[in-house]
């Protein structure tokens, strides 16, 4: 893929101002999407819930440092091996013992062939997983591997358990899903809601709230009415036009996080033409207007930057932004031999904030 145009954007929460809440021991929160399973190793959506039911053996603090998760500490034994130690103690939801059995096993099955997993790619350098004893797991990659300690810290790499996932089957542990995270599930009804209790023996220590409840409610307007009549304490995707509103509401608070790691960005089939030459690529790039849409649909929420990688994420360079120039890809077009233009299709994603108007304001 070549990166053509990128847009860091920041995600919205709102929060209503109850007094009261701080001392609830229940949530509520009004999500824009159905939530359709939750297995780590085949995720399709975001890993907003199982976030909270599953732990990485690497995890992140509030600086976005790796630290320890439930492997302890980790070393690199060579250019292709990695070892990790395991936490002692820790069980998964429903008594089963969190071991390098385990870790092998969650890994392995991410990397079955047969199992088409879409988050395979992540884990993909990963050869193979070997159990040096049930606190110590080798992990060898094809290449040598940097970034092995950042692989383990999100999904697919989510630890999961061995017997529990055999005696269930893919489809029910989707559905009834158990980790060693903060909460243990307790309920899942398909387009209605999703239910998790705190996990009280937690090997970081019980949480705050004892029941989270998570609503599917994809109309912005409602989800919106949802929060400010009480109906819910938090929403998720705040729409950039009706952010505006909810800063006017003394009963609401709007959180925004600036550089929030979603990124936008062209990925181009480099091997089809005209896109395999670097000239018409080079005019798709400078034809976009990334100042022009984060001033006029995103209303400021968002940051166009030069490069696909974010302010937080490893190898990030302050790359300049590629100037708007219609002129520059014009001549660059008819230099390419294409005068009169071309036609391509181009898919959207659904994940961001005005998918569809900016994928048009692209086009």
């Amino acid at each position: 893929m070549r990166l053509l145009s990128a847009l860091t954007l920041g995600v919205a929460l709102a929060i209503p101002a109850i007094p009261a809440l701080a001392q609830d021991t229940e949530l509520v929160i009004g999500r824009a999407v159905s939530t359709n399973a939750m297995d780590p190793g085949f995720m399709r959506e975001a890993a907003t819930i199982v976030d909270n039911i599953f732990d990485t053996l690497v995890m992140r603090d509030k600086q976005m440092n790796l630290v320890p998760g439930l492997a302890t500490e980790w070393r690199a034994v060579d250019d292709l091996t990695w070892e990790f130690k395991l936490r002692e103690g820790v069980t998964f939801h429903n008594g089963e013992p969190f071991d390098a059995e385990a870790v092998k096993f969650t890994l392995d099955r991410v990397l079955d062939p047969a199992a088409n997993s879409p988050a395979i790619s992540y884990i993909r350098t990963v050869a193979s997983v070997e159990v040096v004893d049930p606190l110590t797991v080798r992990i060898t990659t094809s290449a040598p591997d940097p970034l092995l300690p950042t692989r383990m810290s999100r999904y697919p790499a989510y630890i999961v358990p061995p017997k529990y996932v055999a005696e269930m089957g893919d489809a029910k542990f989707a559905s009834q899903p158990v980790g060693t995270g903060a909460y243990r599930f307790v309920e899942f009804v398909p387009d209605e809601r999703v239910v998790l209790a705190a996990n009280e023996n937690y090997w970081r220590g019980k949480p705050a709230l004892d029941e989270v409840t998570w609503r599917p409610i994809p109309d912005s307007t409602a989800r919106i009415t949802a929060l400010v009549t009480g109906e819910v304490d938090l929403i998720e995707d705040v729409p950039v036009d009706l952010a505006p509103m909810l800063t006017a509401s003394p009963d609401v608070e709007l959180v925004q996080v600036k550089d929030g790691g979603l990124t936008i960005y062209l990925g181009l089939r480099m091997d089809k033409e005209p896109l395999d030459d670097v000239k018409v690529r080079q005019a798709l790039n400078h034809a976009i207007d990334r100042q022009g849409i984060t001033d006029n649909l995103l209303q400021g929420m968002a940051t166009p930057v030069g490069g696909q990688v974010g302010k937080s994420d490893f190898g990030y360079l302050d790359l300049p932004v590629p100037a708007y120039d219609p002129e520059l890809s014009r001549k660059l077009l008819a230099e390419a031999g294409l005068p009169d233009g071309f036609e391509i299709t181009m898919q959207s994603s659904t994940r961001y904030m005005k998918n569809n108007e900016v994928a048009q304001a692209i086009a």
